[in-house]
């Protein structure tokens, strides 16, 4: 009787050895991440290097320029196709977009 109940103790021993190890492992990663919810959620990070005019488009990126204007290069680098470094603020070359062309 007594090897009967040896056995089935050294048999059932090792699944709650396991149990109390994942009990432990679980409460730590719940309080680890209960701590992690409470940070602010950064979208995106502002590059240092833009200029100040720099508006940041989601699935594109950041562009440069008055993007209501027709030769707006639609980059990060260059401004306008006519006047690349800007301002664009009073640009002579400035040319609303058209409603055509923006459904295109």
């Amino acid at each position: 009787m007594f090897i009967s109940l040896f056995i089935l103790i050294l048999g059932v021993s090792p699944a709650i050895i396991y149990w109390q190890f994942r009990q432990r492992i679980e409460t730590r990663v719940i309080g680890q991440l209960s701590t992690v919810g409470t940070g602010l959620t950064v979208t995106h990070w502002r590059r240092s290097d833009l200029p100040p005019d720099a508006q940041y488009v989601e699935g594109v990126g950041y562009l440069i320029g008055d993007l209501s204007c027709q030769y707006n290069a639609r980059s990060s680098y260059i401004r306008c196709a006519v006047n690349p470094s800007g301002p664009c603020e009073d640009c002579r070359f400035y040319q609303a977009k058209s409603l055509s062309q923006e459904e295109n």
